[in-house]
């Protein structure tokens, strides 16, 4: 009796100490779920709040390049702190004893700190008013596309893509916000994927206002047949206007304008000795430019000699521009054309055969429109550093 109720106790015992165990592992393994669960809640707290104080840094850096784009060397060496919604950013910057600067800054949200840091190169200025009339033949928007043994007397620019035939020759720089396809030869340098330059437009009251006033109310076609004479002193009312002369001029003098609100149609046997300044498209399928150079304004500055404001500007065979070209849209030449001034186009320049194109004498123009390209300055950025 007595053994067996040794045994009795020894087994109650030993159950006690089994269910005491498992009653420690549930506890120790709940402590750790718990901790381990409150670290990931802390974890996830910190990445969001990271996230959010990059965030922050990074509206400091945005800050600080608007700054520098208005005045960039008077924001060299200097610190800005801002409060936002979420957080607080303290931008500062440090010269990089070249012509640019280093931006750091700091973005701090609920005491979770997040730095970046990057570089920027100084400034860079579209500075159109210099380079298209004294230094580009040709400056596009899209792809410029010459061929056809052509000539650019000049340099090119292309904010799309530039591509150059076997046979096309161009004597200055070829430079593209884009990629540059050469086939054919350049006489400077090659800058492909530049920073997009902003080329300007133009205000037709301003072309209309040298004109007098006067101007032709709709579209304009000029034909030929019978032997009629184009005045810009005449006034016009009506909604169209079809010219059928065989000699239609412009003449007195090659600052006259001839200002259109819609499109223009040259056909055979027309004569332009002065500007065309259209609202719409301008197409010679046929007739002749005549016109003295070079094209001047009344005040010595560049005049068009070809400008559509509302479309393409499409050039017949053989003629002779003394003044530059503006399109909103494409310019096309062809066999023998030869521009002396420059090529204007928010669109494609296609040239084929044989065309020419000379930069013009520089200054800039009338009639841009205010704030429409000038010198635009913008950051150049380097790398980010951090």
């Amino acid at each position: 009796m007595k053994t067996g109720t040794t045994y009795s106790k020894s087994r109650r015992g030993s159950a006690l100490l089994i269910v005491m165990c498992f009653a420690i592992l549930l506890m120790v393994t709940s402590m750790t779920l718990h901790k381990m669960s409150t670290q990931l809640a802390f974890t996830v707290g910190n990445f969001r709040k990271g996230a959010e104080a990059l965030a922050v840094a990074e509206s400091g850096v945005s800050d600080m390049l608007e700054r520098l784009s208005v005045t960039f060397s008077g924001n060299v060496g200097i610190v800005v702190t801002n409060e936002l919604v979420h957080g607080t950013y303290y931008v500062r910057t440090q010269t990089n004893g070249a012509t640019g600067c280093i931006i750091t800054s700091t973005g701090i949200v609920d005491g979770v700190v997040r730095v970046t840091v990057l570089e920027s190169l100084g400034t860079w200025k579209s500075a159109w008013n210099t380079n298209l009339f004294g230094h580009w033949g040709i400056a596009a928007d899209g792809v410029l596309d010459v061929n056809g043994q052509g000539i650019l007397h000049a340099s090119g620019y292309s904010g799309t893509e530039f591509l150059l035939a076997p046979g096309t020759v161009v004597q200055g720089d070829v430079s593209c916000a884009g990629a540059i396809d050469n086939k054919g030869t350049i006489g400077g340098a090659t800058n492909e994927f530049i920073e997009p330059i902003e080329l300007p437009t133009f205000n037709y009251n301003y072309f209309l206002a040298l004109a007098g006033g006067d101007q032709i109310m709709g579209d304009a076609r000029f034909e030929k047949n019978q032997n009629q004479q184009f005045e810009p002193s005449m006034t016009w009312s009506g909604t169209d206007i079809v010219w059928d002369g065989k000699d239609v001029r412009l003449h007195t003098h090659p600052t006259q304008i001839m200002c259109v609100r819609g499109d223009v149609d040259i056909g055979s046997d027309t004569v332009i000795r002065g500007s065309i300044i259209a609202l719409g498209y301008i197409k010679m399928a046929g007739g002749h430019i005549d016109q003295a150079a070079p094209m001047t304004g009344p005040d010595g500055s560049p005049m068009p000699s070809l400008m559509a404001l509302g479309g393409d500007v499409v050039v017949n065979s053989g003629q002779t521009l003394q003044g530059f070209v503006y399109s909103s849209g494409n310019v096309q030449l062809n066999g023998g054309d030869v521009v002396w001034g420059g090529v204007i186009c928010h669109g494609t320049f296609e040239g084929k055969n044989d065309w020419q194109v000379h930069p013009g004498p520089g200054g800039t123009p009338g009639g841009i429109n205010p704030g429409d390209g000038g010198e635009v300055t913008r950051v150049r950025i380097g790398a980010w550093l951090k």
